[in-house]
């Protein structure tokens, strides 16, 4: 999706009566070059103020830290938004324990947003609050209990989402801390009748305590997020004339002076305060469409400032179920404490009659009785309360998730926004996966399979029962890239050693053949150098070889089990060649076809029985495809050759066998994507795949490998280009238990069994559709 507003930011910073320049917590940082899956186009504001002694250069090393896991982390955007706030807060967790007694510790309030097309998705953490000023009026964003005291007070946080579809226009306030009467200036405020640098003069002349905010001014543009600094009222998106600009280039550069730094905390103290005028806060994220029921949300909580001091803890009221659970505790407790000292005055009347005291003295309980008391008692009342959290607290936490998720889950089905759903069902699965830390239950289970299942259908995937192929995992040092099958055999090519692996099929499951040969060395005379590439071979052939597999120079090695390997090196083209880099066989096997990427060429050799020793013919006539070096795999079928290159495009040619007509490519093919979301391009934006391969006829299909969402791809070559027609992946549960590497290789059998090689282990799903 291409977004198609701009954002300007404007700081709004007091300390004692000085206006500040800059906020050192305030920046956007656009994708860098190399991002997880499904944050490509996702733009990350950060908006964080810290309380205790923290220098500009700590802003700076937090909020790429930040900007790092979000774009490392593929999958929903606010699993990628939780994940930076759960990276960064355990960083301040750890930090205030090392240093407890030392110094203050460091709180921290968070607005983390991420702008994708027309939504801003934002997390707030701690006592944040949010205005948008939109054509329906104010909506203010406050919920204490959702997004909790703050970073680094406690291990389990929990973000509190927001989601605004915006229109050109809007305005957006961001508070660390909200002086008190905002909230009534802000909803009296009319969407784009006044600018952003008027209603900052009207916010900082309402209240004369310190202030840390932010001002967002949406307006038509391509996507981009301008910092402005006081003064600058806007930026038109074609002058280019900004204070910053959040480029592709992923950069951060620290938004304030060293000398600012030391009169910069970034965030006032704020004691825990109840307005009487306050409007209720909005307890789920907006939509168009009906919003998720708020759930245990407290209404009417918001923060008043204070002149100085770190962030305070918010007195958060418990809510019913809660107060149930401790009324429980309590009662627990009241009981072990009395069945204690009830056990406490047995024992002093007990043991005075087993140990009477010499010479008439009274009678007094040994030492280490009353040590040992002393440890029992209170030990077994922590017990007591460890067991009652356990029991209900952490089922309290699974039961509001829980009700999230479902929350979430029905909005997304009665929303007619494809976006907005997938949002949504997002959301779901966030809040499943928060649940289930605590527990799993079959109500979770089913939970997650249904918004699973919905954004599986938006997305076009197939989810396949994957298993283990192999008993064990190959050596740590194996490195799977090529891979070839059988209906017995499945052959693996190690980069490492650029050798070819056997496994062969046993009643349970595939077995290395040990004494398998197929690798670099002399065979009669001919030097075989690290093999490069390998394809499977029909079982009739003239060399009783069932895998074929070529080195970079071009010397071919037929293998067999319980065989000698046999070098047959290929004639060098009249042209000569660079080097090989990849080798195909045709459907019926009368043609190889060779990839010479850096000499921009594929040698097309004819034979018979699978004997290739004639001279090569060049397969390009006048037209040869651009960028040939940066080629990565090839297919053909029939005359029709595919090549794939490193940005993920793929050109088609398809062979002449006429003088008077050339051989004509299409460079690049488009890929027809007809999902509801879908954009067709030479490339998908969610997708850069590394290999390609056609599957055992009949089946046309041309499959891809995408390797950093461990999925295979699948294509119907037509006129148009190639029209997508779904992807392979494995159930969601497998794959977040087995595939933890990207996936190297694939591979089809001629009985339709999908092998992938993921890490250092290979899986198979039999009965592929």
């Amino acid at each position: 999706m291409t977004a198609s507003f701009d954002l300007n930011l404007l700081s709004l910073s007091r300390i004692q009566g000085r206006e500040q320049m800059t906020l050192p917590g305030l920046t956007a940082l656009a994708p860098p070059r190399r991002v997880a899956r499904g944050r490509e186009d996702e733009i990350l504001l950060v908006y964080l103020a810290l309380s205790g002694n923290v220098s500009t250069h700590d802003y700076a090393q937090w909020t790429a830290r930040l900007s790092q896991r979000f774009y490392r982390t593929p999958g929903a955007l606010t699993s990628a938004l939780g994940a930076a706030v759960d990276d960064l807060n355990r960083l301040l967790v750890e930090r205030n324990l090392t240093l407890a007694g030392k110094s203050r510790p460091v709180v921290g309030r968070l607005i983390l947003g991420a702008l994708h097309g027309r939504q801003l998705t934002l997390a707030q953490v701690g006592p944040t609050h949010v205005f948008h000023l939109g054509l329906e009026g104010t909506r203010h964003f406050h919920d204490v209990q959702m997004a909790g005291r703050g970073l680094g007070l406690s291990q389990h946080i929990r973000p509190y989402f927001v989601r605004l579809d915006l229109q050109g226009g809007d305005r957006l306030v961001w508070c660390a801390t909200m002086p008190a009467g905002w909230e009534g200036l802000l909803q009296a405020e009319e969407s784009g009748k006044t600018s952003l640098a008027t209603l900052r003069r009207k916010l900082l002349s309402f209240s004369d305590d310190d202030l840390n905010a932010v001002l967002v001014q949406v307006q038509n543009g391509q996507g981009r997020v301008h910092l402005l600094r006081p003064g600058q009222e806007s930026v038109a998106p074609a002058e280019g004339t900004l204070a910053e600009v959040a480029t592709l280039s992923g950069t951060m550069t620290p938004r304030a002076s060293a000398s600012e730094a030391t009169a910069q905390p970034a965030a006032s103290g704020a004691a825990p305060a109840t307005s009487a005028a306050a409007r209720s806060a909005t307890a789920a994220p907006p939509a168009q469409g009906p919003t998720p029921p708020a759930v245990g949300a407290p209404r009417g909580r918001f923060v008043r400032p204070r002149v100085s001091g770190e962030l305070p803890a918010r007195v958060r009221q418990p809510t019913p179920r809660a107060q149930a659970a401790y009324r429980r505790a309590a009662q627990t407790l009241g009981q072990g404490r009395r069945w204690a000292e009830r056990l406490r005055a047995a024992l002093l009347r007990f043991l005075p009659r087993l140990l009477p005291a010499a010479g008439g003295q009274e009678a007094r309980l040994p030492s280490s009785l009353m040590a040992f008391a002393a440890v029992a008692v209170p030990l077994v009342i922590v017990t007591l309360a460890a067991v009652i959290y356990f029991r209900y607290g952490t089922l309290i936490q699974y039961q509001e998730n829980m009700q999230l998720a479902v929350a979430a889950l029905q909005s997304g089905d009665q929303s007619g926004a494809p976006a907005q759903a997938r949002r949504y069902w997002e959301m779901a699965l966030y809040y499943v996966d928060r649940a289930e830390r605590s527990h799993q239950t079959s109500d979770s289970r089913l939970l997650r399979q249904q918004a699973q299942a919905r954004l599986d259908a938006l997305d076009s995937i197939v989810r396949l029962e994957f298993r283990q192929a192999l008993p064990e995992p190959l050596d740590k040092s194996v490195q799977v890239t090529r891979m070839a099958a059988t209906t017995t055999d499945l052959y693996l090519l190690d980069a490492t050693r650029g050798q070819v692996l056997r496994a062969f099929l046993t009643q349970m499951g595939y077995e290395i053949d040990p004494d398998f040969r197929c690798g670099a060395g002399v065979y009669a005379g001919y030097t075989v150098g690290r093999l490069i590439d390998l394809v499977a071979l029909p079982k009739v052939n003239a060399f009783d070889a069932t895998v074929l597999a070529v080195d970079s120079q071009g010397t071919l090695l037929y293998c067999a089990p319980n065989a000698e390997p046999r070098a047959v090196p290929l004639a060098v083209p009249k042209l000569g060649w660079h080097e090989v880099t990849a080798f195909t066989l045709d459907v019926d096997n009368r043609h190889l076809y060779v990839l010479d990427a850096p000499g921009s060429a594929v040698w097309m050799y004819s034979g018979e029985m699978l004997d290739f020793s004639s001279l090569p013919a060049l397969f390009f006539g006048e037209q040869i495809p651009q960028n040939m070096p940066q080629a990565l795999d090839l297919a053909v079928n029939g005359d029709d050759l595919y090549l794939l290159f490193q940005d993920g495009h793929v050109t088609a040619c398809t062979l002449s066998h006429l003088d008077v007509q050339p051989t004509r490519c299409r460079d690049p093919l488009t890929m027809v994507d007809n999902r509801l979301q879908g954009k067709s391009g030479p490339t998908l934006t969610e997708a850069i795949f590394t290999s390609l391969t056609f599957a055992a006829p009949p089946d046309p299909s041309l499959y891809f490998l995408e390797p950093n969402a461990q999925a295979v791809y699948r294509f119907s070559p037509r006129a148009e280009g190639l029209l997508l027609q779904g992807q392979f992946r494995a159930e969601a549960r497998f794959a977040r238990q087995e595939f933890t590497a990207p996936a190297s290789a694939l591979a089809f059998s001629p009985e339709r069994r999908l092998f992938l090689c993921v890490g250092n282990q290979v899986y198979y799903a039999a009965d592929v559709p």
